[in-house]
């Protein structure tokens, strides 16, 4: 008996140590999540409210930054400050800079995740703030550095949300057409009911981005924000990319925050940030040519 019990209690022993001791590995881990957590919390509760309410967006022609300055919760330095610029409704951007110069909080608060500190940014005349901040939102598409790709079909990822019934074929095959994917359906087993495996196994990093992208376009964004798109990809997945932007090109506006310039190569206008500041603007081949800190990053990233 004693042999028997032994052969059952000891193994879970062992597990549950095994369990106990996983579970202390993972404490800093978990502190670092509730300190991520509760530092979104901070910053939510300046973004903008209510969510809901203010005017209707209707038809519009540009975006402007007056005087934009943004400041986080707790914290005495500014992550914007003193940002004038304009956005046309069809232009290309890129927004490029070193580590913490502002980039991803200029893009919040150009989709309305945050309010400014100072000055004020608005659509054609009228502030931002005084639109329903939804509406405005409705029109954004966004495309991350590491997009979700489910264990479900290629359509399920295009139409993301959408409920099978609904879902319009026609408008999946022309999204990823406009993402450089036209052939992928044709590649696949079973076509748009192929499932893509778990985070997306069955596709190659470009094309889990371009996915992403044709995602992004499903629902007819007027404005496609590219957070670090590239940043991963080897130079022919970035090629794929940047393929797939050329067709949207003066169909709505593109703003690509970047690292890698070879990404923000095809923009109209660049938008050098740097310590908050906004030190330079022009095309790839002007700031290349006139600016030495965006020379200096071109060099850096080759």
């Amino acid at each position: 008996m004693l042999i028997v019990v032994t052969t059952k209690v000891v193994p879970a022993v062992s597990a549950l140590s095994s369990a106990v001791g996983s579970l202390l590995n993972a404490l800093p881990h978990v502190r670092g999540i509730r300190e991520t957590l509760a530092s979104i919390e901070r910053e939510a509760s300046h973004a903008r409210r209510p969510t809901g309410g203010g005017r209707a967006v209707g038809e519009w022609q540009r975006v402007g930054f007056e005087g934009v300055g943004y400041r986080y919760p707790d914290s005495t330095e500014w992550a914007l400050r003193d940002v004038t610029l304009e956005l046309g409704r069809a232009g290309a951007y890129g927004i490029v800079g070193r580590s913490a110069a502002g980039k991803s909080t200029l893009v919040d608060i150009l989709v309305g995740l945050l309010d400014p500190t100072e000055g004020r940014v608005r659509v054609d005349a009228t502030p931002i703030s005084a639109l329903d901040v939804r509406d405005w939102q409705r029109r954004i598409g966004y495309v991350p550095q590491a997009p979700f790709i489910a264990d479900d079909s290629l359509r399920a990822n295009v139409a993301f949300g959408v409920p099978r019934a609904l879902v319009d074929e026609g408008r999946v095959i022309e999204c990823l057409r406009l993402a450089n994917l036209a052939d992928l359906p044709d590649e696949l087993e079973r076509g748009l009911d192929t499932r893509m495996g778990e985070r997306g196994s069955r596709l190659s990093g470009g094309q889990r981005q371009r996915v992403a992208i044709a995602r992004a376009l499903f629902n007819r964004p007027e404005i496609l924000v590219l957070d670090e798109a590239t940043s991963a990809l080897d130079t022919l997945s970035e090629g794929e990319i940047l393929a797939a932007l050329k067709n949207l090109r003066g169909q709505i506006m593109i703003v690509t925050i970047a690292h890698r310039l070879s990404t923000v190569a095809i923009s109209d206008e660049i938008f050098v940030l740097e310590q908050g500041r906004l030190v330079g603007v022009g095309s790839y081949a002007e700031l290349k040519g006139n600016h030495e800190l965006f020379r200096r990053m071109t060099e850096a990233s080759a």
